[in-house]
This record gives C-alpha cells, structure tokens and sequence, in this order.
C-alpha cells in the first residue's frame, strides 16, 4: 500500500547562489560582465564623481585611472591601506586618498602630494574638519580642512578615547554626528562648532569584535559585520541584522541602491533591506561603486548585472515527512531549467527541463539542485510513499 504526497521545496532549507528567494519564486540575483582592468592584486578600489577617476591599491601601490581599464603609479604608501575624503579648498572640490601620513590630492584634474603631521588609518569629513583616526586617537584638522593642522584654541587638535572598546577602525558621519566605529563598538562624537564644544556622546554600543572595512550607511542605517553577524545602529542602540546568508570573515564591502554587499569566504553576500540575501560565488579583492557595484578580480574589473546570471538553488534532502522507502514521480516547475535529482546513491540530470518532470527514482530522501537564468514560482516535489504494515 501507498500514499502520494506532495511539498513544495522552497519551504525547506537550502543552499542559494546568484538568487533571490522573495514570495516564494527564485530570480537571478547578479551575474558579472568584464567592463575593465586594474593591478592584478588590488585590496583597495575607489571611484571618485569628482575627480572623475578610479583609484586602486595593490601591493603597497596607489594608482590612478582615467577611464577604469588603463591606469598608472600614483605613489608608493609604505604599507597604509588607503582612504579617500573629498573637502572643499578654495571654493573647488578637492578629493584626497590618504595612506598614512601623505594625501594625494586631484584638484581642478592636477595632482599633488602632501605630507601630513600625522599617520591616519581611516578618517571622514565633518563640519569642514578633516578627522582621523590611529589607535585610540580621534585627531581632526583645522576649520579650513585638511591640509590645515594649525595648533591652538579653535583649531587642530585630538582627544584620546579609553580602550575598552579596541583601536579604531573606520570613521562614518552619520545621523549629525561622527561616528568611530571600534573594534568592540562604536563611540558617538558631537563635533559641532569650535573644538572647546566637542563631546563624546555616552551610547550603550558595545558588540562583539567588528570587521574592519564593513561598515557602510544603508538608508538611515549604519550597517556593519561583526563575528556574530550583521549588525545595524540606528543613532541609539545596535541591534542584529538577519539575513538568509552568513557573512563569515569579510574583508571589505559596499553599498548600491539599498543593498549592502560584503566580501566574505564563500563570495559576495547581497542583503536587502529586509534581511533577503543572495550568494554570488565571485570572491574579489575589492569593491567600488559608481553607477553600479563594481568588483576587481584578478586584474579584471567586473560589474555586477543585476537580475542576470545563471544562478543555482541546491534543496536539502527531502523525505516527505517520513524515512520510508518511496518514489519520487514527479517534479513541477514554471520555466525552464537544468534538474539533478539526487537519491543518495545516484543522480539523474534532465537538462531544458520544465513543466512536470518524471524522475521515477526510489529512494529514502531527494536532493534538487536547479540550474537557470529566469524567474520560476513553482518547485513542487510529489512522491508515492510506501504505508508501513
């Protein structure tokens, strides 16, 4: 004797790469289009509106591109990860990219290097002041910004923050206010008017330990990982981010149209807004965005193409409630797809496959993996399930 059943497999774990699992129907999430070239080992990327170049960092080099495939030595940093500020000298926009204690600065198209009186791991410009950060020191410029590092009463100057929540990582002007972002938290900074007025806001924002180079403003968000995952701050407290995928070890990450990315192990992680995330198997050394999110893999820079790409949804191995011996007979989908039913001892591959297809396989438990480019709605597994005596 037996009975037929049926599931649906998406409501069952399983294992996304290149989609979207948004009301109940797969979509390609991103594919990756070679649009350009940059130094075969970049760690650090950046383009800038204003200057209208890409700037890249690989093996202790800085260079410069104007059209993002042909690009030159800009200088050499002596280990310093770089970071880019823009302020305002002169009336005209100036962009920066600082690696430790020396700017390089594109203003008007001409390029110049400076020498600053201090090394500066990260740093953000705010009210007019450029402010840094190394260690534990929150240092910031003058009133007429980063080249001004004049001291005295209204003018440069630095406060050293108590260790408890690590060194410094980054710096982020969020809500009105600075926010230095730590390795165990995060401190709040009223930088408003002359230095005498300046003031660190008392914040529970204590977490665990924070990757650098993951923190990025999400809509009215400040979004960052951390070893227990994703977390965001909304100017009060910090609370967990929960997303389909993990973000285990990031090494940098970016921010487009509301969706925050991240490099980690396993690839580019994509979250939305709320919480959804996709898995794109592309493991860059950096990311940059200009009127997209752009990755730099292996000297090549790709672009990430939204709702393109083969994307592939693995289920895990279901057994239809119950560990009885049974038949897989059937599998309907809505479009097209390459199919490979696994029954823990054989597989069985059905390729342009859609509508009901009719793998007849026996077994215990079936593993699904689905192969496509289009969007599909419909995964419905049907199995005849022999009744025990």
């Amino acid at each position: 004797m037996s009975f037929k059943k049926t599931v649906c497999a998406f409501d069952f774990p399983a294992r996304l790469s290149g989609c979207f699992l948004r009301d109940g129907a797969l979509s390609p999430a991103y594919g990756d289009r070679s649009v350009g070239a940059c130094p075969q080992w970049t760690t650090f990327a950046a383009y800038s509106f204003t200057a209208g170049r890409y700037f890249y960092y690989a093996d202790g080099e800085l260079y410069v591109s104007d059209d993002g495939t042909h690009y030159s030595k800009l200088a050499t940093t002596d280990g310093f990860a770089p970071f880019v500020i823009e302020d305002i000298d002169g009336g005209a926009t100036r962009v920066a990219v600082i690696t430790g204690d020396r700017a390089v600065i594109c203003k008007e198209g001409t390029f110049t290097t400076e020498k600053l009186p201090h090394a500066l791991d990260c740093g953000a410009v705010h009210c007019g002041r450029l402010f840094g950060g190394k260690r534990f020191t929150v240092r910031w410029s003058g009133s007429g910004g980063l080249l001004d590092w004049k001291e005295g009463i209204g003018k440069s100057g630095s406060v050293t923050l108590d260790p408890e929540r690590g060194k410094i990582l980054d710096m982020k002007v969020f809500a009105g206010k600075l926010v230095v972002v730590r390795q165990l938290g995060l401190t709040v900074l009223s930088m408003y008017g002359s230095p005498e007025n300046f003031s660190v806001v008392i914040t529970d924002t204590d977490c665990d330990r924070i990757f650098k180079n993951t923190v990025q403003i999400v809509g009215d968000r400040l979004v960052f990982c951390t070893r227990s995952g994703l977390k965001v701050f909304d100017g009060v407290r910090i609370t967990p981010f929960k997303t389909r995928h993990p973000m285990s070890e990031p090494t940098c990450s970016a921010t487009y149209a509301g969706r925050y990315f991240a490099v980690c192990g396993e690839g580019i992680v994509c979250a939305d807004a709320d919480g959804e995330s996709c898995l794109l198997e592309v493991c860059p050394g950096a990311l940059f965005v200009k009127d997209g999110v752009f990755a730099c893999n292996g000297g090549t820079v790709k672009r990430l193409t939204e709702g393109e790409g083969v994307y592939k949804f693995v289920t895990s191995a279901i057994d239809f409630g119950t560990a009885r011996a049974k038949t897989l007979t059937a599998i309907e989908l809505d479009g097209v797809a390459e199919l490979r039913v696994d029954n823990g001892r054989e597989s069985r591959v059905f390729e342009n496959a859609g509508g009901i297809v009719r793998p007849r396989m026996r077994g215990q438990a079936f593993t699904v993996t689905v192969k496509s480019g289009g969007r599909i709605s419909r995964l419905n597994m049907t199995a005849e399930v022999t009744r025990g005596i």
